[in-house]
């Protein structure tokens, strides 16, 4: 039978929040409920994965499973565990990184010559090597990460508990974690590991919770888990930013704009490949810029034109009609749209500007700034670009 370690059932935590409107010399109080719905187990040798956007109450339910926070709701049963990040705020800030070693291996009852025979591994493991004689207000916050993870590693610590992991390491220390958490659970040791992203519970095959909106909405294997999580979450996203947008017409926006107006740009609309109004945009899928237009005075040609900018300002991607060698079909009031098949951009916020010009390029109508979107990627690559590649083994 598996040694259980903590055990969870229906546990929650309530605040006392002031009313809204009453008064600051004799406020009214009421409950409010910021987490819920907790029923869960975790056995020795056992990885869980708690996933969720920023305000899904992770690391409050992290706070409590660890005893950090004792004021809950429910039934809580708790073995003794390393909570990572309390452990990283309680360093010495005047002590070296050396010493603070070896008082946190003195913490787990680890005696002085013991824990001196340890020491060697800790610093190969954390990379921190000649910065471990310096004082730890020294070190930015990763470096405290690295020093706190390496040494409660070979503590023998039996449940180590880790909040929003994937934030405090790089990518090439984030693989020697990983590695170790593996190590360490076949020797028997549980982790409970909070992470935004949905990249750890399938690197890990750990047990995944998903959360929102402080409450635990489900559990299971990492594959259904991050999918449901990610679907719902750009969902959401995707929601929010439309409404955004068209809670603000075009018309009541400040535009920068310039051209005699003979013709005029109406609006620009965005869709993604299943024809629907989008404004978060997968770096894979399709994007549709509908523009709508109206012709004020009669002109001799006409072409269109798009430019994507970042938030920087800087030129992502540029095409007109005339580049392209398309042949505008003129009316009165029509639409055109640019297809992107695939955009390609990385996860980063853009404008877009869109102008409607002769031949020679004098405007029409140019409007700055006339729709802005997001991309959203659960992929972890960096840059402006993401051009279709794989990798080959020679």
């Amino acid at each position: 039978m598996d040694e259980i370690l903590i055990t969870a059932r229906d546990v929650g935590k309530k605040i006392k929040k002031r009313k809204k409107g009453s008064s600051l010399i004799r406020p009214e109080y009421e409950e409010k409920t910021i987490l819920s719905g907790v029923n869960l187990t975790v056995n020795k040798g056992e990885c869980i994965v708690v996933i969720g956007e920023s305000g899904a109450g992770k690391t409050l339910l992290l706070d409590i499973l660890s005893g950090k926070d004792k004021e809950f709701t429910g039934e809580l049963s708790l073995s003794s565990s390393a909570y990572i990040n309390e452990i990283v705020r309680k360093l010495s800030p005047r002590l070296s990184g050396e010493k603070n070693i070896l008082n946190i291996l003195s913490s787990f009852g680890i005696k002085k010559k013991e824990a001196i025979s340890f020491y060697d591994k800790i610093a190969v493991f954390s990379e921190l090597f000649e910065n471990l004689e310096k004082p730890v207000r020294e070190y930015s916050y990763g470096m405290k990460m690295r020093l706190v993870f390496s040494a409660v590693a070979f503590s023998g610590a039996g449940l180590i508990i880790i909040d929003d992991m994937p934030s405090a390491f790089d990518r090439v220390f984030m693989r020697k974690v990983t590695d170790k958490i593996e190590e360490l659970r076949l020797m028997g040791t549980s982790f409970i590991i909070s992470d935004n992203t949905i990249n750890l519970p399938l690197t890990l095959s750990a047990k995944t919770v998903s959360m929102a909106g402080g409450k635990m909405i489900s559990m299971g294997n990492p594959t259904e888990e991050t999918t449901v999580f990610l679907e719902k979450a750009l969902s959401d996203r995707e929601r929010r930013v439309t409404e955004f947008f068209e809670r603000q017409p075009l018309s009541e926006r400040e535009l920068s704009r310039w051209g005699n107006q003979n013709i005029e740009i109406i609006g620009v609309d965005l869709f993604s490949g299943n024809g629907k109004k989008c404004y978060d945009f997968d770096p894979e899928g399709r994007m549709v810029i509908r523009i709508e237009y109206k012709i004020n005075r009669p002109v001799s040609d006409i072409g269109f034109s798009v430019g994507i900018f970042g938030a920087d300002g800087v030129c992502r991607y540029f095409t007109d009609t005339y580049i392209d060698e398309v042949l505008v079909d003129i009316k009165q009031r029509g639409r055109i749209s640019l297809i992107l098949e695939r955009s390609g951009l990385m996860e980063n916020s853009y404008r877009i500007d869109v102008a409607a010009h002769d031949k020679a390029g004098m405007p029409y109508d140019y409007v700055l700034g006339i729709a802005k979107f997001k991309t959203s990627s659960p992929i972890n690559d960096r840059g402006m670009y993401r051009p279709a590649h794989r990798w080959e083994n020679d």
